[in-house]
């Protein structure tokens, strides 16, 4: 197991045996470390009504202590509070976004969150 890498980093790794009569073969693999997953939300998530049926969601960008890799896209899981949640996956970047909740019930309770993602 090797410790101590970057992630989003390609290494080599070199292996060498040496084989009975001092001959050596060596076999090279060279791979790219996975990223992490943010390790906070976005900033500024904000709500705004639309209608009485939707609303605006929108978020500011990820401070890049906590990108851990490159922004590939948004997770935005909304849903009655207690009820079942609804996933929507939205192409983004580490600059924010903004989507627009629709047909949600009146006078209902509801929970978003917003998530940032990576390849990992």
């Amino acid at each position: 197991q090797l410790t101590g890498l970057e992630e989003g980093t390609q290494y080599s790794i070199i292996l060498t045996v040496t084989l009975t009569g001092g001959r050596t073969e060596q076999n090279t693999v060279t791979g790219t470390t996975r990223t992490a997953a943010p390790s906070a939300p976005p900033s500024s998530v904000r709500l705004s009504v639309v209608s009485s049926a939707s609303i605006n969601v929108r978020w500011g960008p990820m401070d890049c202590r906590h990108q851990n890799g490159e922004i590939t896209s948004y997770y935005v899981r909304y849903g009655e509070k207690g009820g079942r949640q609804t996933p929507r996956f939205l192409s983004g970047d580490s600059s924010g976004g903004m989507t627009t909740l629709s047909r949600l019930t009146k006078q209902t309770v509801y929970t978003v969150e917003v998530a940032a993602r990576t390849s990992a």
